[in-house]
């Protein structure tokens, strides 16, 4: 037993334990003869080729990363690779464990019980297919270590109670992997990010009741984040996925039972995460709010957003057309559900208490099933034949109406009705009534047509109008006295001609002459006579008060501005019957 040596020449050799060289010149193409040399593998130097790299031993090299077959008796070994698993290996892969070093299965059946890890980053590694089976109530493995992986391994619980692999350090990775047989949970982890990335079997449990999980993932109390689980499947729909006060969550792919997003004590930072392109077996309960769920084909299940949750979304891409949903959170989620079941594509917002459903038929027409609200100043508008937007009705921000808009020259809007007319019902109340054969007040002898400071120009009639004159609907019915006599000749000589002068203004010298009276001068004849001309009903006296100008959306002017203002007017009718009372 000594040291081995290779010279820069090539050349080999030997020093035993007292110092003393060996074969010293022996070459390393000579043969050693009957010379043996017994050599351990932590006195051989192992120089790695990078530059710069610090000389280790064969021994530390070889150690990186150990195979379990190394703590293996060669009857173990040949059960392992038999596949009977008939020899307990506990102490053997515990042992390897212990190592710290990153570990290697060759492909067999290992049979074990109660494993614990501790060291982080420590990997296991499958070469072939590798089932570690529990043969012992109890967990099958128990991880404490951080950021430890497993790839390719398939741990088997069948036939013993317990969870089959329990972890409690933080960022775990389990790689093509899978747990299946376990009484309790397949995997259970209570630390942040775990992943879970493909499978290379299932991960199942065999607790088939309403509690039943196959991974069950965080802790009441503690928010644990980011985890990722990636195409794990289920072989049952009673099992399924459980997480607890977690946050921020993909779940991609795969296939799998129940699902609950469960709050714990809800510490900040959790919430509903993402569920997306998964199929989904058993029922699902959501108890985190911003849950997000796309792409999922769902099953005959219950969908339920619990009390106090908010701002979910599941939209059309998830096949929702057998499942139910059920909010009992707030109404701010956008849920969205596809209902076809005929010629028209249908589709229905909120739950399926909710069951009004909107339509889109083969001629690209939408059909609603009650109200469209939209906000105040927004409305609906219709494109014209030059593809511009126009209004169709809107509300403005101070809460005015307004319906259609300027589209150019020789444009007009219809109105339509049945037979029983249209009513326009300004302030709420029932004005005026267009029928089939008038246009006429809803109550009798009530509103005027036209204002003070909103006069008509030309009334255009092919008679004239009719007024009230039944003897029945008068009294204090009297023969004009002699002042008022001496009145009406008066004004018989006030009939003057005269312009207006907005007339001149607008059409210079065309302007056209009128015949009248002056108001004023009316008044004044009959105060001549000592009579107040505003008893009589021939002179009238407006005042209005100052208006803003009122635009449509689009800018166009629904009502001009004004100042403040009065006007006198007179009565024609009743100025020509009073003055033809003197003739």
């Amino acid at each position: 037993i000594g040291r081995l040596y290779v010279n820069s020449d090539y050349s080999i050799k030997v020093r035993n334990r007292n110092g003393f060289d060996l074969y010293s010149s022996l070459t390393a193409t000579e043969r050693y003869n009957d010379a043996v040399v017994n050599i351990d593998a932590s006195d051989v130097s192992y120089l790695p080729a990078g530059t710069g790299a610090i000389a280790t031993t064969v021994q530390t090299k070889l150690r990186e990363t150990v195979s379990v077959f190394d703590f293996m008796t060669a009857a173990q070994i040949a059960d392992v690779q038999a596949g009977t698993a008939s020899l307990d290996v506990t102490a053997a892969i515990q042992a390897a464990i212990n190592t710290g070093f990153n570990m290697t299965f060759p492909s067999g059946t290992y049979l074990v019980n109660n494993l614990t890890q501790s060291t982080s980053f420590h990997r296991f590694y499958a070469y072939g297919q590798v089932d570690i089976s529990k043969n012992a109530n109890g967990a099958l493995l128990t991880c404490s270590g951080n950021y430890v992986e497993f790839d390719g391994i398939q741990f088997v619980g069948t036939g013993y109670t317990g969870d089959n692999v329990v972890i409690s350090g933080s960022n775990p990775r389990l790689t093509n992997c899978s747990s299946y047989g376990a009484a309790g949970r397949a995997l259970k982890a209570t630390g942040g990010h775990v992943q879970i990335i493909g499978t290379c079997g299932t991960y199942t449990t065999t607790d088939a009741t309403a509690t039943g999980y196959d991974i069950e993932i965080g802790v009441s109390g503690t928010a644990t984040l980011y985890h990722q689980l990636i195409g794990v499947y289920s072989a049952q729909p009673t099992g399924g996925i459980l997480l607890i006060d977690t946050g921020s969550h993909v779940i991609s792919g795969g296939q799998f039972g129940k699902l609950t997003i469960q709050a714990g004590t809800s510490p900040a930072g959790v919430n509903g995460g993402m569920t997306a392109n998964a199929r989904i077996l058993g029922a699902v309960s959501v108890g985190l709010s911003s849950s997000i769920f796309s792409g999922n084909q769902f099953s005959t299940q219950t969908i339920t957003f619990e009390l106090g949750t908010s701002a979910h979304t599941i939209d059309l891409s998830n096949n929702l057309r057998d499942a139910t949903i059920v909010n009992n959170g707030n109404a701010n989620s956008i849920i969205m559900r596809a209902t076809s079941a005929g010629s028209t594509a249908d589709f229905a917002f909120g739950p399926s208490s909710w069951t009004g459903s909107v339509k889109v038929d083969s001629v690209n027409s939408w059909n609603f099933p009650n109200n469209v609200v939209l906000e105040n100043t927004f409305g609906f508008r219709l494109k014209d034949s030059g593809g511009t937007s126009q209004i169709g009705i809107n509300l403005s921000s101070g809460n005015d109406w307004n319906i259609g808009a300027n589209t150019g020259a020789g444009n007009f809007m219809n109105i339509a009705s049945g037979d029983g007319g249209i009513y326009l019902l300004p302030g709420g109340t029932s004005i005026f009534q267009a029928t089939t054969s008038t246009f006429r007040p809803v109550t009798d002898g009530t509103p005027n047509l036209g204002g003070a400071s909103n006069r008509w120009n030309t009334v255009y009639a092919t008679t004239g109008t009719i007024n009230t004159s039944d003897e029945r609907e008068k009294q204090d019915i009297a023969a004009l006295d002699a002042a008022e006599k001496r009145v009406a000749t008066a004004l018989k000589g006030m009939v003057k001609k005269f312009r207006f002068k907005d007339a001149v203004q607008a059409k210079g010298d065309a302007a056209r002459i009128h015949v009248g009276v002056i108001a004023q001068e009316v008044i004044a004849a009959f105060e001549a006579e000592g009579l107040d001309a505003n008893r009589y009903a021939i002179v009238c006296y407006d005042e209005w008060d100052a208006a803003d100008e009122i635009l449509s959306e689009d800018g166009n002017v629904i009502s001009p501005a004004r100042e403040a203002g009065n006007r006198y007017g007179v009565r024609y009718e009743e100025l020509l019957a009073f003055i033809i009372s003197a003739l």
